[in-house]
């Protein structure tokens, strides 16, 4: 039993040691800086790859969705436009009412010709 806890004493007190001293730190250091370049490195690689294969990356996916949010939204708003002017047909002819056209295709001279037509030849 008291072999286990000067055991342990010792461990702690050299494993505090080599954890604090210069040399160690300085390595682990070292370490870590190289394992995040590795991991940049390897992220802008996979995206040149994406890109070389013309696959679409995070960015390109998000920037769709996006789009097709959009253009989504814009049909929805026309279907809603759509239904409503549907609806203002309904009840005009429901109430019996000639509609008149918001625009008249019919241009006064057309209607009044000085020429009359060419019978065809057949």
């Amino acid at each position: 039993m008291k072999n286990e806890k000067t055991f342990e004493k010792q461990f702690e007190q050299g494993l505090e040691k080599l954890m604090t001293h210069p040399l160690f730190m300085e390595s682990m250091s070292i370490l870590l800086n190289l394992n995040s370049y590795r991991r940049i490195f390897f992220k802008e690689s996979l995206s040149k790859l994406w890109k070389t294969l013309e696959l679409p990356n995070k960015h390109d996916q998000e920037k769709t969705l996006f789009l097709m949010a959009e253009l989504q939204h814009k049909i929805m708003k026309l279907e809603r436009e759509l239904e409503s002017a549907k609806n203002l047909k309904s009840k005009a002819l429901q109430e019996d009412s000639p509609m008149e056209p918001l625009i008249n295709f019919e241009h006064p001279s057309l209607s009044q010709r000085k020429y009359k037509r060419a019978p065809l030849k057949v």
